[in-house]
Formats: C-alpha cells, sequence, structure tokens
C-alpha cells in the first residue's frame, strides 16, 4: 500500500463504519466489508447493500480508494435508494458514479469486478455484471433514456435490464444503452455504444453498428485484484 492510499483509508474511517451500518445487517456490519476512502460521497441512503458472500471479511468491497493515476484522488457517489449486490471483492475507483434510482432499481456486481475511475453504473430497473469484470475509465452503463418519449400519447421507450456476463474486459469511453446484453469473456473496443446483444462468446466487439471484429479472443489481468 502506498502512503496515498493509506492516508485516503484511514481518513475514510468515520465514512466506512457509517456505510456499514447505514446498508448493511448489524451482523454483517461489524466486519467493516465496506471500505470507502474520505472523499466518498452519500447522495442517497433508502436503499441497502447486499453483501453476498458465505465469509465477509473486512474491506472486500472497497469505494474510491483505487483507480489509477488521479482518479484515485476523486470523490465517488453512491446514490443508493434501490439495492447494491456485491458478491464477494468488488472495487470501484475513484470518480465513479453508482445509482440505484429507487426501491424497484437494482445493481448486481460480481465478485473480482473492478471498475476504474470515472465511470458511472445507473439503474432505474436491473444492471447486471459479472465476475471477473474490468471496466475501465469513463465508460457509462444505464438501463434507462431517463426521460420518457411518446408517439400518439404512446410510450415507446420503456426501461430495459443490461446484463453483462462473467470476465467481460470494457474499455475506455464506452457506452452500453439499456437493452444490452455482452456475452461472457467479451472485449468491448474503446469508445464503442453498445445497444443490443449478440450470441458469440469470446470476441472483440465495436460499435455503432456493433460489429464483431475479432473472435476466439482472450484477456488477462495484469495483477490480481488487490
Amino acid at each position: 500500500m502506498n502512503r496515498a492510499f493509506v492516508k485516503r483509508l484511514l481518513l475514510g474511517i468515520p465514512k466506512s463504519v457509517y456505510a456499514n451500518f447505514k446498508y448493511l445487517p448489524v451482523r454483517q456490519a461489524i466486519r467493516l466489508p465496506i471500505l470507502v476512502s474520505d472523499k466518498t460521497r452519500f447522495i442517497g441512503t433508502k436503499g441497502r447493500v447486499e453483501i453476498v458472500e458465505d465469509r465477509v471479511r473486512p474491506g472486500m468491497f472497497r469505494v474510491g480508494l483505487d483507480g489509477s493515476g488521479t482518479a484515485s484522488c476523486l470523490p465517488t457517489r453512491l446514490e443508493i435508494n434501490g439495492v447494491l449486490r456485491v458478491e464477494g471483492r468488488v472495487r470501484i475507483g475513484g470518480g465513479c458514479s453508482v445509482t440505484t434510482i429507487d426501491e424497484n432499481s437494482r445493481i448486481s456486481l460480481g465478485r473480482n469486478t473492478i471498475i476504474m475511475g470515472e465511470s458511472r453504473i445507473m439503474s432505474s430497473r436491473l444492471v447486471q455484471i459479472g465476475r471477473d469484470c474490468m471496466i475501465s475509465w469513463g465508460v457509462q452503463i444505464m438501463d434507462t433514456d431517463w426521460h420518457s418519449l411518446y408517439v400518439d400519447d404512446r410510450l415507446i421507450n420503456q426501461d430495459e435490464d443490461v446484463v453483462i456476463g462473467d470476465r467481460v474486459w470494457i474499455c475506455s469511453n464506452v457506452t452500453v444503452l439499456k437493452g444490452s446484453a455482452i456475452p461472457n469473456e467479451s472485449i468491448i473496443a474503446a469508445s464503442s455504444t453498445i445497444s443490443s446483444s449478440w450470441n458469440q462468446e469470446r470476441c472483440i466487439v465495436a460499435g455503432l453498428p456493433l460489429t464483431i471484429i475479432k473472435t476466439d479472443a482472450t484477456w488477462s489481468k495484469d495483477r490480481p485484484l488487490p
């Protein structure tokens, strides 16, 4: 751990204690599985966090303490009015924003997934991200258009779930829109816009329009999740 990380961690202890006892049942909160930086902001506090793990350990879910470069120094915003489900170790980097807009909204983050700096995940219904995923800088994932669109008094843009499989690498500045379903082991090229689904795993895709540019592709993290 470098000195800056330790400083953010120690200064964030009061907020970490608050987050654990605000969002978790007491039997989990006393183990402090949530660690946040001193810059973390809690905007919505009506919802809850679900830690899905047989053995709850301190610091399993880190918020605002990771991310390369200056991102680790930026405020991370948690607006939890619905449910944020966390399976095992998960990292959300500095400058990110995670929003469940109301009690019916859910975000699910799989084990060993890391979300880098300045990315946004916004859910009106369901955003589900699988295990061992890497979400890079400046990524935006949302299951809603945020505004209703009517034609002849008929709503034509209902919210639709976003489902992202396991071992997916989403590169920087990608936008994932409602109704998207990304298969396991996909690699999404930088600055793509994803608004649909496909069936083939282990491929590199770019869009818009969505194009499969390589097949039988694999990727690996440079180092294991801390």
